[in-house]
Protein backbone atom coordinates (compact mmCIF):
# COMPACT_ATOMS: atom_id res chain seq x y z
CA UNK A 1 0.00 0.00 0.00
CA UNK A 2 2.86 2.41 0.80
CA UNK A 3 4.39 1.62 -2.60
CA UNK A 4 1.07 2.40 -4.32
CA UNK A 5 0.79 5.71 -2.45
CA UNK A 6 4.33 6.62 -3.47
CA UNK A 7 3.59 5.79 -7.13
CA UNK A 8 0.45 7.89 -6.92
CA UNK A 9 2.42 10.86 -5.59
CA UNK A 10 5.02 10.49 -8.34
CA UNK A 11 2.33 10.26 -11.00
CA UNK A 12 0.56 13.34 -9.69
CA UNK A 13 3.80 15.26 -9.36
CA UNK A 14 4.19 15.05 -13.12
CA UNK A 15 1.10 17.19 -13.70
CA UNK A 16 1.55 19.65 -10.83
CA UNK A 17 3.68 22.75 -10.89
CA UNK A 18 4.66 24.78 -7.87
CA UNK A 19 3.45 28.32 -8.65
CA UNK A 20 5.15 31.36 -7.20
CA UNK A 21 1.73 32.65 -6.17
CA UNK A 22 -0.09 30.06 -4.01
CA UNK A 23 -3.43 31.39 -5.25
CA UNK A 24 -2.49 30.72 -8.88
CA UNK A 25 -3.27 27.57 -10.83
CA UNK A 26 -2.11 24.47 -8.98
CA UNK A 27 -2.21 22.39 -12.18
CA UNK A 28 -0.48 22.57 -15.51
CA UNK A 29 -2.59 19.71 -16.90
CA UNK A 30 -6.09 19.01 -15.65
CA UNK A 31 -6.99 16.18 -18.02
CA UNK A 32 -7.45 13.73 -15.14
CA UNK A 33 -9.20 16.05 -12.70
CA UNK A 34 -12.66 14.74 -11.88
CA UNK A 35 -13.59 17.46 -9.43
CA UNK A 36 -12.20 20.55 -7.83
CA UNK A 37 -11.42 18.54 -4.71
CA UNK A 38 -9.05 16.37 -6.69
CA UNK A 39 -7.25 19.54 -7.69
CA UNK A 40 -6.57 20.51 -4.10
CA UNK A 41 -5.95 16.95 -2.90
CA UNK A 42 -3.01 16.84 -5.28
CA UNK A 43 -1.54 19.94 -3.72
CA UNK A 44 -2.15 18.58 -0.24
CA UNK A 45 -0.26 15.36 -0.97
CA UNK A 46 2.73 17.26 -2.26
CA UNK A 47 2.58 20.05 0.31
CA UNK A 48 1.40 18.75 3.70
CA UNK A 49 -0.59 21.34 5.60
CA UNK A 50 -1.62 23.24 2.48
CA UNK A 51 -4.89 25.11 3.05
CA UNK A 52 -7.67 23.38 1.13
CA UNK A 53 -9.77 26.56 1.07
CA UNK A 54 -7.53 29.21 -0.47
CA UNK A 55 -10.09 30.22 -3.04
CA UNK A 56 -13.10 31.23 -0.96
CA UNK A 57 -12.93 34.82 0.23
CA UNK A 58 -9.40 35.10 -1.10
CA UNK A 59 -7.83 36.52 -4.22
CA UNK A 60 -7.60 40.00 -5.62
CA UNK A 61 -11.37 40.60 -5.73
CA UNK A 62 -12.06 39.63 -2.13
CA UNK A 63 -13.88 42.52 -0.50
CA UNK A 64 -15.07 43.90 -3.83
CA UNK A 65 -18.73 44.18 -4.77
CA UNK A 66 -18.45 41.30 -7.19
CA UNK A 67 -16.04 40.15 -9.84
CA UNK A 68 -16.05 38.42 -13.18
CA UNK A 69 -13.78 36.55 -15.55
CA UNK A 70 -13.95 36.55 -19.33
CA UNK A 71 -12.33 33.89 -21.51
CA UNK A 72 -12.11 33.96 -25.29
CA UNK A 73 -10.86 31.89 -28.19
CA UNK A 74 -11.07 31.62 -31.95
CA UNK A 75 -10.69 27.87 -31.81
CA UNK A 76 -13.02 25.75 -29.70
CA UNK A 77 -10.68 22.81 -30.28
CA UNK A 78 -8.49 24.41 -27.61
CA UNK A 79 -11.08 23.16 -25.12
CA UNK A 80 -11.98 19.63 -24.01
CA UNK A 81 -14.60 18.23 -26.36
CA UNK A 82 -17.25 18.11 -23.63
CA UNK A 83 -16.86 21.87 -23.01
CA UNK A 84 -16.94 23.21 -26.57
CA UNK A 85 -20.70 23.62 -27.00
CA UNK A 86 -21.11 25.35 -23.65
CA UNK A 87 -18.18 27.73 -23.97
CA UNK A 88 -19.85 30.50 -26.03
CA UNK A 89 -22.23 32.14 -23.54
CA UNK A 90 -21.80 35.84 -24.34
CA UNK A 91 -21.17 38.25 -27.18
CA UNK A 92 -18.96 41.32 -27.39
CA UNK A 93 -20.85 44.59 -27.60
CA UNK A 94 -20.05 47.32 -30.12
CA UNK A 95 -18.41 49.21 -27.27
CA UNK A 96 -16.12 46.27 -26.48
CA UNK A 97 -14.96 46.16 -30.06
CA UNK A 98 -13.57 49.68 -29.62
CA UNK A 99 -12.11 49.09 -26.15
CA UNK A 100 -8.33 49.17 -25.78
CA UNK A 101 -8.72 46.86 -22.78
CA UNK A 102 -10.60 44.22 -24.78
CA UNK A 103 -8.38 44.57 -27.83
CA UNK A 104 -5.24 44.10 -25.74
CA UNK A 105 -6.56 40.95 -24.03
CA UNK A 106 -8.92 39.21 -26.42
CA UNK A 107 -7.89 39.99 -29.98
CA UNK A 108 -5.41 39.05 -32.68
CA UNK A 109 -3.99 41.13 -35.50
CA UNK A 110 -5.03 39.77 -38.87
CA UNK A 111 -3.77 41.44 -42.04
CA UNK A 112 -3.03 44.58 -40.09
CA UNK A 113 -6.50 44.66 -38.53
CA UNK A 114 -7.39 43.94 -34.90
CA UNK A 115 -10.03 41.22 -34.69
CA UNK A 116 -11.67 40.21 -31.43
CA UNK A 117 -11.86 36.52 -30.67
CA UNK A 118 -15.09 35.00 -31.92
CA UNK A 119 -16.09 32.86 -28.95
CA UNK A 120 -16.60 34.45 -25.53
CA UNK A 121 -17.33 32.99 -22.10
CA UNK A 122 -18.30 35.24 -19.18
CA UNK A 123 -18.88 34.28 -15.55
CA UNK A 124 -19.66 36.71 -12.73
CA UNK A 125 -20.38 36.66 -9.01
CA UNK A 126 -22.00 39.34 -6.86
CA UNK A 127 -19.55 38.21 -4.16
CA UNK A 128 -15.98 39.35 -4.76
CA UNK A 129 -14.66 36.53 -2.60
CA UNK A 130 -16.13 34.02 -5.06
CA UNK A 131 -14.35 35.44 -8.10
CA UNK A 132 -11.21 33.34 -7.61
CA UNK A 133 -13.34 30.22 -7.13
CA UNK A 134 -15.04 30.87 -10.46
CA UNK A 135 -11.76 31.25 -12.30
CA UNK A 136 -9.61 28.65 -10.60
CA UNK A 137 -12.02 25.91 -9.58
CA UNK A 138 -15.25 26.13 -11.54
CA UNK A 139 -13.48 26.67 -14.85
CA UNK A 140 -9.79 25.86 -14.65
CA UNK A 141 -10.17 22.63 -12.70
CA UNK A 142 -13.74 21.47 -13.28
CA UNK A 143 -14.19 22.55 -16.90
CA UNK A 144 -10.53 22.28 -17.83
CA UNK A 145 -10.16 25.71 -19.37
CA UNK A 146 -6.42 25.55 -19.92
CA UNK A 147 -3.89 28.32 -20.28
CA UNK A 148 -4.14 28.50 -24.05
CA UNK A 149 -7.56 30.11 -23.52
CA UNK A 150 -6.93 33.82 -22.79
CA UNK A 151 -8.72 35.17 -19.75
CA UNK A 152 -8.93 38.25 -17.56
CA UNK A 153 -10.35 38.46 -14.03
CA UNK A 154 -11.80 41.88 -13.18
CA UNK A 155 -13.05 43.15 -9.81
CA UNK A 156 -16.24 45.15 -9.35
CA UNK A 157 -19.69 44.44 -10.77
CA UNK A 158 -19.87 47.77 -12.58
CA UNK A 159 -16.83 46.87 -14.67
CA UNK A 160 -18.83 44.34 -16.65
CA UNK A 161 -21.60 46.75 -17.48
CA UNK A 162 -22.73 50.18 -18.52
CA UNK A 163 -20.72 51.90 -15.78
CA UNK A 164 -17.42 50.24 -16.66
CA UNK A 165 -14.23 52.29 -16.66
CA UNK A 166 -12.57 49.83 -19.04
CA UNK A 167 -14.02 51.82 -21.95
CA UNK A 168 -15.03 55.44 -22.22
CA UNK A 169 -16.84 56.16 -18.90
CA UNK A 170 -20.47 55.13 -18.95
CA UNK A 171 -20.33 53.61 -22.42
CA UNK A 172 -20.48 49.91 -21.53
CA UNK A 173 -21.40 47.11 -21.19
CA UNK A 174 -18.54 44.92 -22.47
CA UNK A 175 -20.65 41.80 -23.03
CA UNK A 176 -24.31 41.17 -23.75
CA UNK A 177 -24.83 38.45 -21.12
CA UNK A 178 -23.02 36.41 -18.48
CA UNK A 179 -23.31 33.34 -16.25
CA UNK A 180 -23.49 33.74 -12.49
CA UNK A 181 -22.28 31.91 -9.37
CA UNK A 182 -23.76 33.17 -6.13
CA UNK A 183 -21.14 32.11 -3.58
CA UNK A 184 -18.36 29.55 -3.36
CA UNK A 185 -17.92 26.68 -2.82
CA UNK A 186 -21.22 26.05 -4.64
CA UNK A 187 -21.49 26.66 -8.36
CA UNK A 188 -24.26 28.75 -9.92
CA UNK A 189 -27.45 29.10 -7.73
CA UNK A 190 -28.04 32.77 -8.61
CA UNK A 191 -31.52 34.22 -8.21
CA UNK A 192 -33.53 37.38 -8.89
CA UNK A 193 -31.28 39.67 -6.87
CA UNK A 194 -28.33 38.72 -9.06
CA UNK A 195 -30.50 39.03 -12.16
CA UNK A 196 -31.35 42.57 -11.08
CA UNK A 197 -27.74 43.51 -10.32
CA UNK A 198 -26.67 42.49 -13.83
CA UNK A 199 -29.71 44.06 -15.48
CA UNK A 200 -28.89 47.36 -13.81
CA UNK A 201 -25.60 47.14 -15.68
CA UNK A 202 -27.45 46.25 -18.91
CA UNK A 203 -26.20 42.67 -18.93
CA UNK A 204 -28.51 39.66 -19.12
CA UNK A 205 -28.00 36.83 -16.63
CA UNK A 206 -27.94 33.46 -18.36
CA UNK A 207 -28.71 31.32 -15.32
CA UNK A 208 -30.54 33.37 -12.68
CA UNK A 209 -33.74 31.37 -12.93
CA UNK A 210 -37.06 31.24 -14.73
CA UNK A 211 -38.38 34.55 -13.41
CA UNK A 212 -35.25 36.32 -14.60
CA UNK A 213 -35.77 34.83 -18.04
CA UNK A 214 -39.40 35.98 -18.01
CA UNK A 215 -38.34 39.60 -17.64
CA UNK A 216 -35.82 39.40 -20.46
CA UNK A 217 -38.48 37.48 -22.30
CA UNK A 218 -39.33 36.32 -25.76
CA UNK A 219 -41.38 37.90 -28.50
CA UNK A 220 -42.47 41.42 -27.55
CA UNK A 221 -40.56 41.35 -24.29
CA UNK A 222 -37.33 40.81 -26.14
CA UNK A 223 -37.68 44.36 -27.41
CA UNK A 224 -38.20 45.83 -23.96
CA UNK A 225 -35.89 48.62 -22.90
CA UNK A 226 -33.53 47.97 -20.02
CA UNK A 227 -35.72 50.20 -17.85
CA UNK A 228 -38.72 47.93 -18.57
CA UNK A 229 -36.70 44.80 -17.84
CA UNK A 230 -35.37 46.23 -14.57
CA UNK A 231 -38.88 47.25 -13.47
CA UNK A 232 -40.13 43.73 -14.24
CA UNK A 233 -37.37 42.15 -12.15
CA UNK A 234 -37.92 44.60 -9.29
CA UNK A 235 -41.64 43.79 -9.30
CA UNK A 236 -41.03 40.05 -9.18
CA UNK A 237 -38.42 40.52 -6.45
CA UNK A 238 -40.88 42.53 -4.35
CA UNK A 239 -43.54 39.84 -4.81
CA UNK A 240 -41.04 37.17 -3.79
CA UNK A 241 -39.99 39.13 -0.70
CA UNK A 242 -43.63 39.70 0.30
CA UNK A 243 -44.43 36.01 -0.05
CA UNK A 244 -41.42 35.11 2.06
CA UNK A 245 -42.50 37.58 4.77
CA UNK A 246 -45.90 35.93 5.00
Amino acid sequence: QQQQQQQSRERRAVVVEQPTDPLEYPLTNTDNVESVLACFERRQELEPGYDLNPVCNKGKCSGSDGGFTVWSTNNLDNLPEAQRNGFPNAEWTDVAEQSDFVQSKFADEVNGQVQLHEFVHCHWSPDGGTSLWIRLCQHQAQRQYLRNTPYEEVCGTKQIGKDTTLTAPGSGPLVTRCDCTRRCPDNNECQLDSCLALAQQHVKCNNCGRDCNRCHGRGDRRNWTWEERILCIETLQAEEDAAAAN
